[in-house]
């Protein structure tokens, strides 16, 4: 059931705190409904550190939470917070979960230039959980630690939204997305743009050594803080494909692990750009790592700062430790050091695996390789050019923009309602509704298929004998 919080008092004008209005919209839709939100800045927080704390008895379990558009509705929180706050916080002390939550089109605002006497803030962390914490064409900005903080069995899917200005640049802490689950969850990205993050963008893992979190992003923009993607212990695998890493001023390194001394489980990148980093593009420092796996990655104008130096090398495009290579593909690697001499690559003694080819220049040469075999290396050649995405395609989308090509009224029609469009079923005849001759249009079509089938087949041989 859907239920509009303005029915149920909420006033969103900015100035009326609408917490007990929006709590009693989503009690109202409970379980499984919808809470909606016309345009409006709707204030909660003004008599709780903690305004839309669930329940845990299940009665908002599966609850979607939308917006009228991302543009036109804002979730803010109240100014002059002085402990730890959460706008949403599920949190149990009996072991219970929710389940399952779904945000569309909306901003959530944690206000933080006005929170200055807290100490921190979350926009929603998830202690106890399972299902899927789903997130579409959504803003969550201006928290003063994390956006979103996922633990225990919840699994996240988050595509078109944007992540901005999360954490304290005071102390460089706080990410975007905290990724700390204690059981085997996978996290879908998709079409996202993080930026301004005081610390780094997404943090997988915690310091518990156990292949947890499986992780990939797709077809995302990092304007990265501290760095895109940090990697700790409990990760299993990370993937990055067709993504931009687009580092600043306060930008250390583009992808590292945590922690030197552990493993942090594996990586993989496809189609990805790393640029403008103080120290390796990748950092994998410590032993025993899993595979690392390349393809078509480009990384340029790192160790602008010099910040890692190893074995009588100063200055590294990559640098990974105790990892297997398997079978990569073609990478570039240019301007590493502030004088290009930085080399293009080290692997360590214990390091493995091949990669085809090697691209570098404003190096000092390819690097240390070790065990690590490099079918071609070619200096003084040009960069790659991966598929990757530009910001202006990434983030939230307006009802009518569809930058991936797919309509997402139709993708939220099937999720939530099993429906599909079958359109003309690629030029074929399709029985009418409530039609109960099915034979008649079903033997039009095979007769169809046949013919393109034939046609198909002679046109292979034509080839095939020329």
């Amino acid at each position: 059931m859907a239920q509009d919080v303005t029915d149920h008092g909420a006033v969103g004008d900015g100035s009326t705190d609408d917490t007990a209005a929006i709590r009693a919209a989503a009690d109202a839709a409970s379980p499984g409904g919808t809470v909606y939100f016309p345009a409006g800045t709707y204030l909660v927080g003004s008599n709780s550190p903690f305004p839309l704390d669930y329940p845990m008895d299940g009665s908002w379990d599966n609850l979607t939470w939308k917006g009228e558009s991302f543009g036109s509705t804002v979730l803010q929180m109240v100014g002059g917070q002085s402990r730890w706050h959460m706008m949403f916080r599920a949190r149990s002390s009996d072991g219970s979960q929710m389940t399952g939550v779904r945000f569309e089109q909306l901003t959530m605002d944690m206000n933080g230039s006005q929170q200055s006497g807290a100490p921190g803030s979350g926009w929603f962390r998830v202690y106890d959980g399972s299902g899927t914490f789903t997130m579409r064409d959504c803003v969550i900005k201006n928290s003063l630690n994390f956006g979103v903080q996922l633990g225990d069995d919840i699994a996240g899917d988050f595509k078109y939204c944007q992540f901005s200005r999360c954490g304290d640049p005071d102390v460089s802490a706080g990410h975007a997305l905290n990724l700390n689950q204690s059981s085997k969850q996978t996290t879908n990205i998709s079409w996202c743009l993080i930026e301004d993050s005081a610390g780094t963008d997404i943090d997988i893992g915690d310091d518990t050594t156990a292949d947890y979190q499986t992780v990939i992003v797709e077809r995302s923009y990092f304007s990265a803080g501290l760095g895109a993607v940090k990697i700790d212990p409990g990760n299993l695998k990370t993937v990055l494909r067709n993504t931009y890493i687009a580092g600043g001023s306060r930008t250390t390194r583009g992808i590292k692990t945590n922690n030197d001394n552990y493993d942090c489980g594996s990586l993989e990148l496809e189609d990805v750009v790393i640029e403008n980093c103080g120290g390796p593009g990748i950092d994998l420092g410590g032993g025993g790592h899993g595979t690392l796996t390349l393809n078509q990655v480009a990384v340029r104008n790192v160790e602008n700062d010099g910040m890692r130096s190893f074995g009588g090398y100063s200055g590294m495009g990559i640098y990974a430790e105790g990892v297997d290579l398997g079978t990569s593909g073609t990478i570039s690697v240019h301007n590493v050091s502030p004088n290009n001499d930085g080399i293009a690559l080290f692997f360590d003694e214990s390091s493995s695996g091949s990669i085809e080819e090697v691209r570098h220049d404003g190096t000092s040469g390819i690097g240390s390789l070790s065990s690590v075999t490099v079918g071609t290396a070619a200096a003084g050649s040009t960069q790659l050019k991966p598929d990757t995405v530009a910001k202006s395609e990434v983030g939230p989308r307006t009802s009518e923009s569809t930058t991936d090509g797919t309509n997402e009224s139709e993708e939220t029609t099937e999720e939530t309602s099993g429906s599909i469009n079958l359109g003309n079923l690629g030029g074929y005849n399709q029985p009418a509704e409530g039609v109960l001759d099915w034979h008649i249009p079903l033997n039009e079509n095979f007769q169809s298929i046949e013919s393109d089938i034939i046609s198909l087949a002679e046109k292979v041989n034509e080839l095939e004998n020329n």
